[in-house]
């Protein structure tokens, strides 16, 4: 009976003293960028085109364009945001003051490579 008492003592304690693998956090040299799109329109009611320009926080806005030169079209503003989430930006709020109208923010977890890669494509003023 004590033998039997022990064994069964001992398995309920015994999940106390195992321990699953401890999980090591790995750095993963991630950058965070932002960038305003504004919203450009031509026409006027339903028929009302946009285009997008982009600004990385050079004060340089930057037409987004397709793989011909021409800049993408939209029919409609949902549509923008569609296309900024398809190439992995996440919405994140629109700006709207007197200057800002028709402007959204936008932020993309990126490598550091990638996050170099956009920015050496921006021009930079030196002052």
């Amino acid at each position: 009976m004590k033998k039997n008492l022990f064994l069964l003592l001992l398995l309920a304690l015994l999940p106390l003293s195992t321990r699953a693998q401890d999980i090591i956090e790995q750095p993963t040299n991630k950058r965070v960028l932002f960038c305003k799109g504004q919203l450009g329109g031509a026409g006027s009611g339903f028929k009302t085109k946009y285009t997008l320009k982009l600004d990385y926080g050079m004060g340089e806005w930057v037409m987004v364009k397709d793989d011909e030169g021409k800049p993408l079209v939209f029919l409609e503003r949902i549509a923008v945001i569609n296309y900024m989430t398809l190439q992995g930006w996440s919405y994140v709020s629109p700006i709207s003051d007197i200057y800002t109208a028709g402007q959204f923010l936008f932020t993309k977890e990126v490598t550091e490579a990638e996050a170099n890669e956009i920015l050496k494509t921006l021009p930079f003023k030196d002052k």
